[in-house]
């Protein structure tokens, strides 16, 4: 396909954006219907969601995995030793 009207781009590109939401999110943290096609009150709806994760689940965004220089994909265990020989 080699052209596509933008205007069926764009109601596509927003249907798979519902059912991405509709598939991802729990009920309490999915916009409602009115919301759907305004960007402004979707941008602050899921602002308002993060909080609300942040606040539930606890975190910030300056948290970050302490690194101990290990690797546990390369780690040796008793699987991996039998790759060895």
């Amino acid at each position: 396909m080699e052209y596509v009207p933008h205007d069926f781009h764009a109601a596509v590109d927003h249907a798979m954006k519902i059912l991405s939401w509709q598939e991802n999110l729990p009920s309490d943290e999915m916009p409602p219907h009115w919301m759907w096609n305004l960007d402004w009150e979707l941008k602050d709806h899921f602002i308002k969601v993060e909080s609300d994760r942040r606040t539930k689940y606890g975190g910030s965004e300056s948290e970050s995995i302490a690194d101990d220089g290990s690797d546990a994909i390369w780690d040796e265990n008793v699987y991996s030793a039998r790759f060895k020989e």
